[in-house]
């Protein structure tokens, strides 16, 4: 059993600053030692990319790929939907954060949170004639917009926000290595921008450590690095406490 009267263990989080915020929380509230180095920056795309222009109609459906899609991209979107228009994000936390944004029904896929998942819905089993608004990020992988077109949708994208990688603050890492921090990546980017920025001698530590990853992409990167201790989590709060509970025994 583990005594949350005390300190089980502590973790690295990875995710962009000011994105951690509930997890941060989460984890201090059962006595964790939470350290933070962003592994990514996430900056308004500007100008961002636009659809071309709908004079005759709105899209049928918009899909936000992330809460930075939403944050960057809401704003933007308006333009080009109407209450009509279905709106989908691929997980809960997006989807909840959209929700507070529209005012209005926002589906996601349960519980796994990826563009497998979004369209293994019975929601896009039929979609024929379809508009597909895809908001996102520059770049990022085209599978989604070509999996849909196959179906019969037009689809077209709103890029909004770039990601870029920041300097990481290599005193936090080297303290969260020496007291044994899992380490969280929630994107393998994450994973790409931490390993290139460390030297031979850190890079070493890392292989070593134990890795909570969120999808199985992830975690096939991490293997191709030569890390050896990963545990795979569905990509929520409370699966990755979950997850962590169990490392920390």
């Amino acid at each position: 059993m583990i005594d949350e009267g005390r300190l089980i263990k502590s973790i690295l989080l990875t995710r962009p600053s000011g994105q951690n915020f509930d997890l941060i929380n989460l984890f201090t509230n059962i006595n964790a030692k939470v350290y933070e180095l962003p592994a990514i920056e996430i900056k308004a795309l500007s100008p961002p990319k636009l659809p071309p222009s709908l004079p005759s109609r709105y899209y049928d459906r918009v899909i936000f790929i992330s809460t930075n899609a939403v944050q960057y991209g809401w704003p933007l979107v308006q333009n080009y939907i109407n209450l009509d228009t279905t709106l989908f994000t691929i997980g809960e936390g997006s989807g909840k954060a959209l929700e507070r944004h529209a005012n209005r029904p926002v589906s996601y896929p349960q519980p796994k949170t990826d563009s497998e998942a979004l369209l293994s819905m019975d929601k896009w089993h039929s979609i024929d004639g379809l508009t597909v608004l895809i908001c996102r990020g520059q770049g990022g992988r085209e599978w989604l917009k070509e999996t849909l077109e196959t179906r019969g949708a037009k689809v077209d994208y709103l890029e909004c926000y770039i990601r870029t990688q920041p300097k990481l603050n290599l005193s936090t890492f080297d303290n969260a290595m020496a007291d044994q921090a899992v380490i969280l990546i929630m994107s393998i980017e994450s994973l790409s921008n931490l390993w290139h920025s460390l030297d031979s001698h850190r890079l070493d530590q890392l292989t070593k450590k134990v890795f909570l990853v969120t999808h199985e992409r992830i975690k096939d990167y991490a293997i191709q690095l030569g890390i050896k201790r990963i545990y795979l989590t569905e990509n929520n709060h409370q699966a990755i406490i979950n997850t962590w509970r169990k490392i920390a025994i």
